[in-house]
């Protein structure tokens, strides 16, 4: 996740197609291979990034698991980054 005025697309904008569900949210992928994509939550302040869509590593590591309540029983988490059954916390987007 990042803050939506600090996310800006370098380039491929053009290939971005939305599906946008009646609750409010919606997909985001790439028009010519269907890979997801960025994408704004309902309230405009964050932007949700795939992290498989970037072409480098991010050089960033784990800081929480989230949804843990629906993972798959083969799943195996294995750092000590804290876990959420359900939604995450609240984040800042300033």
């Amino acid at each position: 996740m990042a803050a939506a005025k600090r996310f800006q697309w370098e380039a491929g904008e053009d290939l971005v197609h939305r599906y946008e569900m009646p609750d409010g949210w919606s997909t985001t992928f790439c028009g010519n291979c269907g890979s997801p994509l960025p994408m704004q939550t309902p309230d405009n302040k964050l932007v949700w990034i795939p992290i498989g869509s970037l072409d480098e590593h991010p050089e960033i590591k784990v800081v929480e698991h989230i949804f843990v309540g629906s993972k798959g029983s083969w799943e195996v988490i294995g750092d000590d980054a804290p876990q959420f059954e359900r939604d995450p916390p609240v984040i800042n987007a300033s």
